[in-house]
């Protein structure tokens, strides 16, 4: 196209020759301009039509020359996320599982997300899981819940991975299980941005053939544990060893962890995993002991020790400074102790009170 040019009138005192010359080129410029425009869009100029640069300016944005489009690949962009998807009824039986996908042959790696919806006369309900296997290695297989609601007790209550033990030429299957019998279930399965799975037929029977194992997920409303998401957490074992960085730590492995009671009979007691040990103390309150007597008293400690006592220690506390008393222990278990409590003078009784403490692990 030829630079624009500064358009002028021309005055009649000029014969109008002062105001702006048009010549071939510039007509010969737009003239080119606007052929690229129809040629682009797949268009031949044809002079008896006056709408021919409209047409092809919409063919070049929408695709077409009339009408807007209305999706995405209308615009010519594909979708985010594949999806396919089965349907299908079958009358399922209590406790049996019913294949929905399995992996390509020569893929060996399978992981994706499926939504899976189910209705009956008697319950109806859905699921939304991924699902993934990788060379059939231990370790490798992933099942998780995302949602899960139904109405009923029946209906699909767990999901499991089907998978064969060699890492060469694997072959997995994704199947589900019903709860209870159930007549003519309508069953939608979509698959979302599977790599590896492809679906099957509705009402395909599931089994673990010889030479396969299998990780199974039951499905949970609301899930109030990490297994519930399919989530191991870590093992006394583990938290023992202190190696492991890839399993989460539970409250309840960290409380035989530490756990501490600061009250009069109270307690301190640190993780195993850094050792296990537990210190306790109390009181035992004063008592009245004749001449020449002793009493004995029962005590148990404020939590048992998990394995064993190693060693108790007390105090007493006297009713006067004078006083002459014998105090001492019988052979403690995980759950407490005797407390004897001696009056030694010999003309007077003495209340006896005492303090102890104990230690073990």
């Amino acid at each position: 196209m030829r630079p624009l040019k500064e358009w002028t009138n021309g005055t009649p005192e000029n014969n109008y020759q002062d105001g702006t010359q048009l010549d071939a080129a510039d007509f010969e410029s737009w003239n080119k301009e606007l052929m690229g425009v129809l040629t682009a869009a797949g268009h031949v100029a044809d002079p008896s039509k006056f709408d021919q640069l409209a047409k092809a300016i919409k063919k070049l944005i929408w695709g077409n020359d009339d009408a807007r489009p209305t999706t995405l690949s209308g615009w010519g962009i594909g979708d985010a996320l594949k999806r396919i998807s089965s349907s299908g009824s079958v009358s399922v039986a209590t406790g049996a599982w019913y294949r929905i996908a399995q992996s390509v042959v020569g893929i060996e790696r399978n992981s994706g997300e499926f939504a899976i919806r189910w209705t009956a006369a008697s319950c109806h309900g859905a699921v939304r899981l991924t699902a993934g296997c990788h060379y059939g290695a231990d370790g490798s297989v992933s099942l998780r819940q995302q949602e899960y609601g139904r109405f009923n007790a029946s209906g699909i209550t767990a999901a499991r991975i089907v998978y064969h033990t060699t890492y060469a030429g694997n072959q997995a299957f994704l199947e589900v299980m019903f709860a209870t019998t159930v007549a003519n279930v309508a069953l939608d399965v979509v698959g979302i941005d599977l790599l590896g799975w492809s679906l099957l037929p509705v009402g395909t029977a599931g089994e673990v053939p010889a030479g396969y194992t299998s990780v199974e997920r039951t499905f949970s409303n609301n899930p109030s544990s990490l297994t519930a998401y399919g989530i191991t957490p870590a093992t006394q074992a583990q938290m023992d060893a202190g190696d492991d960085d890839t399993v989460p730590v539970t409250p309840k492995k960290l409380r035989l962890g530490f756990a501490a009671s600061f009250t009069v009979n109270g307690y301190i007691a640190v993780p195993i995993w850094l050792g296990g040990w537990v210190l306790q103390w109390g009181t035992v309150v004063g008592q009245v002991v004749a001449v020449s007597s002793a009493i004995s008293t029962a005590v148990t400690f404020p939590i048992a020790f998990p394995s064993l006592c190693l060693h108790v220690g007390t105090t007493p506390q006297l009713s006067s400074i004078q006083a002459v008393t014998g105090i001492g222990t019988a052979e403690p278990t995980v759950t407490g102790f005797s407390l004897e409590r001696r009056n030694l003078a010999t003309s007077t009784s003495q209340t006896i009170a005492a303090k102890w403490w104990a230690f073990g692990k």
